[in-house]
């Protein structure tokens, strides 16, 4: 079976800034997707279905004070059916089985007590990773390891968090031990992408330090990094659409393939100017051309980006989405 599964928050809760997300899922043929029946899944405001030792709800009460804000949905393609999630404000959550969480939704079980056991209450577990960070509301603040599955990438605002499961410390994957260590700071919001080149785990991440914007470059998995490029080398690529001289524009989205980084540069609040976006190539550790990719987009202010490979047409997009200008795709070569 293929699993859908979707974030979803009212509309007056843009981003699921506040206590409002909802999880929902789907179940599809893929060799008939279409028509396509979601069920609801955990959080939302009113106190249903779950309760907060199970991690999908808020409290009994009606205090929204433990409404989940959900920020990512990361499946672990090595083990099918598992799910991380991660939240603004509660940490990272896992579940073990979409499928036996979806099921036991549709059958519509009544939620069990979590302090009277019974054979269903492991299809409504969505526990939540122990110590795990918060996780940034926009692109890149959780990502798995391409290369290990015991290894989440996670960025709280201006730190970069690398946890590491030890599958040794329990035979349950819910009693399994993380390690949780800071590999990058930044001085504001971090944004990053973790992905496979040439059989190791690279990273790139946009930070600022010491006033200025730049893409750091991780080889090793987040043990060592160097600069990849600055803000200035991106808007020297690019002849700006809007009048930049008095708001300073910012690397924001990062995605990364092979030898590519793809950045996007904009202005954050009130402005949110769209700059442009970049291809990065890598030569070895550094960047080698620098191209303009922003094209037709007419106002290129990209919150995420990523790249995907249509199993079918074999065809590689960018995908992105934009502040006020819809979504977004560009075919790579």
């Amino acid at each position: 079976n293929v699993y859908l599964v979707a974030h979803f928050s009212a509309r007056d809760d843009f981003g699921a800034q506040k206590t409002r997300g909802e999880l929902w899922a789907a179940k599809i043929n893929p060799a008939n997707p279409q028509p396509v029946q979601w069920f609801f899944m955990a959080g939302g405001k009113n106190n249903e279905p779950f309760e907060p030792p199970l991690g999908l709800g808020v409290s009994p009460n009606g205090n929204n004070s433990n409404a989940k804000v959900y920020t990512n949905i990361v499946g672990d393609p090595t083990e099918p059916g598992r799910v991380y999630i991660s939240t603004e404000r509660e940490g990272a959550y896992v579940i073990p089985d979409i499928g036996a969480l979806y099921d036991a939704r549709v059958s519509f079980f009544p939620p069990p007590n979590p302090n009277t056991p019974s054979p269903i209450a492991s299809m409504f577990d969505f526990p939540r990773i122990d110590e795990s960070p918060n996780s940034n509301e926009y692109e890149g603040s959780m990502v798995l390891d391409p290369n290990a599955n015991t290894t989440l990438y996670i960025a709280d605002l201006g730190v970069l968090y690398k946890g590491v499961r030890d599958d040794s410390t329990g035979t349950n994957l819910l009693d399994r031990d993380w390690t949780w260590t800071p590999v990058l700071t930044s001085d504001e919001l971090m944004t990053f992408d973790a992905w496979d080149r040439n059989g190791t785990t690279t990273l790139a991440a946009a930070t600022l330090n010491n006033g200025v914007w730049e893409t750091k470059l991780s080889s090793d998995g987040g043990v060592t990094w160097q600069t990849l490029v600055n803000i200035n080398a991106l808007t020297a690529a690019r002849a700006p659409v809007f009048d930049f001289s008095e708001v300073d524009p910012i690397i924001f989205a990062v995605e990364g393939r092979n030898d590519q980084v793809f950045l996007c540069v904009h202005t954050l609040a009130p402005t949110i100017l769209g700059y442009g976006i970049f291809e990065v190539a890598l030569n070895g550790n550094s960047a080698g051309n620098i191209s303009d990719i922003t094209g037709n987009l007419p106002f290129p202010k990209s919150f995420r980006t990523k790249v995907l490979t249509d199993p079918v047409t074999n065809e590689t997009h960018l995908y992105m989405a934009s502040w006020g200008a819809g979504s977004w795709r560009l075919l790579l070569n």
